[in-house]
């Protein structure tokens, strides 16, 4: 877990400004904004997935951290479509497998947008969508979760 540690700085005017200083776990070495925030101002949705340095090489610790960041958002996007179909059938829904396969199947194709390595060869990545595609992605895994609710 990445903990942003406040950093005072004096300001112009004579004020006392606080930022936010991002640092990698167990670690006295700056980690990009990006990590501590989860994201970016342009992305609605947004998922941080990392993986410790492996024998099996850079294309495999890639592919897990991937994966990690991809399920973030499949528990993100899911919860999201959980509370839309309750509010549309007006009660819980206890579906949870079948909208998060819906969910899986949706995000397959997802992308990294950002990746760093941390100081003990952790990888960190960021995937994450804008607000036109998440909004799409709602909608598509909301539709099939009633499509397939219906067969």
């Amino acid at each position: 877990m990445l903990i942003p540690i406040p950093l005072v700085i004096p300001a112009k005017d004579g004020k006392v400004a606080s930022l936010k200083k991002c640092l990698f776990p167990k670690s006295k070495r700056r980690a990009p904004a990006w990590i501590c925030d989860a994201g970016t101002d342009s992305l609605a949705m947004t998922a941080i997935g990392s993986f410790a340095k492996s024998g099996a090489g850079t294309a495999f610790v890639e592919q897990m951290a991937a994966a990690d960041a991809r399920a973030k958002l499949a528990n993100k996007l899911s919860l999201s479509v959980q509370k839309v179909a309750a509010e549309r059938e007006g009660a819980e829904l206890n579906d949870n497998a079948l909208i998060g396969k819906i969910t899986n199947e949706q995000l397959r194709g997802t992308r990294v947008l950002k990746s760093v390595y941390g100081p003990r060869g952790r990888l960190y990545v960021l995937m994450g969508f804008d607000e036109v595609e998440a909004q799409k992605l709602q909608d598509a895994v909301t539709a099939d979760y009633q499509a397939q609710k219906t067969k």
